[in-house]
């Protein structure tokens, strides 16, 4: 055919004609083509070469209905053959066998067709699932850095000892020669007003109204770090005995402290949890309704795959990894969203927390993440398979 491109259809011979109808039938890539007797007015090695090129079609996604008399041509094809004999329509077993679902790659192929034809549908599903795991990201964040923070605390067992301003300097030093003979304590340290009062604001970020305040509205104190692994229990014994010394004027055990932030962690965790199954219902509804929208669009293609034999699983694979595709992509954008808002805000957040509970701010997990990438694809698939099956009974 080279050369002949401003000729006339009317000009070229039945052979060429034919060549230029599946040219035309191939360019716009369609989801379906009949091809009625594309090889008929054509010579043998180019009919193999025709047939060759439709199943270099077929192998991109396309579905080839190739209608022939010429049995001879497509008898040793690996292909679902379907003859009509004296009016009676008989079906042929495979030369390969197809089993319940299409190869992996041409699933994928079909997949990525059909992510393409439907992009507009799809980008609106993501960004709407998107949201969804933003909330449920955004609440795993604040349960792990109430965790790390509860952790560290747990771990760094300590005692603040507040001592009366008029306290004498020898009944100080007696208390903590007992605080460094018992075995639970590993260390004491005595802070002055005016050592508080720079630590203070060393760790705050504070305006000068608040630097002004003077070393005396600072108390002394002795800071005592217990041993690793000692209980809560163990903790608030020592300071029930510590409140008896003539020295002290308050002890802090922090152990109400201990108990809300364990409320607030269990209750977050829960929260997390109720969220977690919320944002599972919205990715199997949204997702299932957007493949039922693109399954509504080609069921044409899927009636005449399946009447030309195709399994429930040969149709349903590529829904399915679209579905896979548009949980994973929606996780991965909130994933994204909210590293971007982590990196943003991390500088302000991490003086004022570490001023607070003496712990930096974290980000998600990898386990986590890939918890949050994984579940969402799995979830998708789910939906997608779910939504699609009730329109295999054609």
């Amino acid at each position: 055919m080279a050369g002949r491109g401003p000729e006339q259809t009317s000009n070229l011979s039945g052979g060429e004609q034919q060549r230029v109808a599946v040219a035309r039938a191939i360019v716009p890539e369609p989801a379906l083509i009949l091809a009625d007797e594309p090889t008929g007015n054509l010579d043998p090695h180019l009919a193999i070469d025709i047939l060759t090129l439709f199943e270099e079609i077929n192998a991109t996604g396309t579905t080839v209905l190739f209608a022939t008399h010429d049995h001879s041509l497509i008898s040793k094809r690996d292909h679902r053959l379907i003859s009509i004999d004296d009016g009676r329509v008989s079906v042929a077993a495979f030369t390969r066998w197809w089993g319940e679902t299409m190869d992996v790659k041409s699933a994928i192929t079909r997949a990525r067709r059909g992510l393409r034809e439907e992009r507009r549908l799809y980008v609106v599903a993501v960004t709407s699932l998107a949201v969804a795991f933003i909330c449920l990201g955004a609440t795993l964040l604040g349960v792990t850095n109430l965790d790390a923070a509860a952790t560290r605390w747990g771990q760094s067992g300590r005692i603040t000892l507040f001592l009366k301003d008029d306290a004498d300097p020898q009944d100080i030093a007696q208390l903590r020669v007992v605080l460094e003979g018992l075995a639970d304590v590993d260390e004491v340290t005595h802070v002055t007003p005016t050592q508080a009062r720079e630590s203070f604001l060393e760790e705050a970020d504070v305006g000068a109204d608040l630097s002004s305040l003077p070393s005396e509205v600072f108390p002394a104190s002795l800071e005592v770090a217990l041993v690793q692994g000692v209980t809560r229990e163990r903790s608030e014994s020592i300071a029930m005995r510590l409140t008896q010394f003539r020295a002290v004027s308050d002890v802090e055990s922090y152990g109400s402290w201990f108990q809300k932030l364990d409320n607030l962690l269990w209750g977050a965790r829960m929260l997390a949890a109720g969220l977690a199954v919320l944002v599972m219902f919205c990715v199997v509804a949204v997702i299932g309704n957007t493949i039922r929208l693109a399954v509504a669009r080609r069921r044409q293609e899927i009636e005449v795959m399946k009447l030309c034999g195709a399994t429930n699983g040969f149709v349903r694979g590529p829904f399915v990894l679209e579905g896979m595709f548009q949980g994973f992509a929606s996780s991965l954008l909130a994933i994204l969203a909210l590293l971007a808002g982590y990196l943003a805000l991390h500088d302000s957040v991490d003086s004022t927390l570490a001023a607070l509970t003496g712990s930096r701010v974290v980000f998600l997990g990898a386990w986590t993440l890939v918890a949050m990438l994984l579940g969402g694809a799995v979830i998708g698939a789910v939906g997608s398979a779910v939504s699609v099956r009730r329109y295999l009974a054609v």
